[in-house]
């Protein structure tokens, strides 16, 4: 909330920026937290995740700092990936991987979801410098 008036106090209010690997998990998981089952819930959804686009995008309107580039972490979620490589989900190290599994603006079935559209309507605005 306060990276860009952390940029102007620095006099870095007109320095290019770019975001990259940004994203936000599209369906929800959840983890156990230490020795003892704590469960963890992460409540993500198709919603949310269009959500967080929308709040980025009005963040780096309002900012001063040109920006440079936008990435998602994914541009379609990685099911089958996570599936080859991460078949063992009692291990903590792999359960913080549930994060990166439905990030992408696509499913990954390939179908659209309200965040495809977000990013899609982005991109068509025009640039201005």
């Amino acid at each position: 909330d306060q990276l860009f008036a952390i940029l102007a106090e620095v006099g870095a209010a007109n320095k290019p920026i770019a975001i990259s690997e940004s994203g936000y998990s599209a369906d929800p998981f959840s983890i156990s937290l230490g020795d003892e089952y704590i469960p963890f819930l992460f409540a993500g959804s198709p919603e949310k995740q269009e959500r967080f686009l929308k709040l980025m995008f009005y963040e780096l309107r309002k900012a001063s700092n040109p920006v440079e580039f936008v990435v998602n972490y994914q541009v379609r979620d990685g099911d089958l990936w996570w599936q080859r490589l991460f078949s063992s989900e009692g291990d903590i190290f792999n359960q913080f991987y549930q994060y990166f599994r439905d990030i992408g603006l696509y499913a990954g079935d390939g179908s659209e979801r309200p965040a495809t559209v977000r990013w899609k309507n982005e991109f068509a605005l025009p640039i201005a410098p």
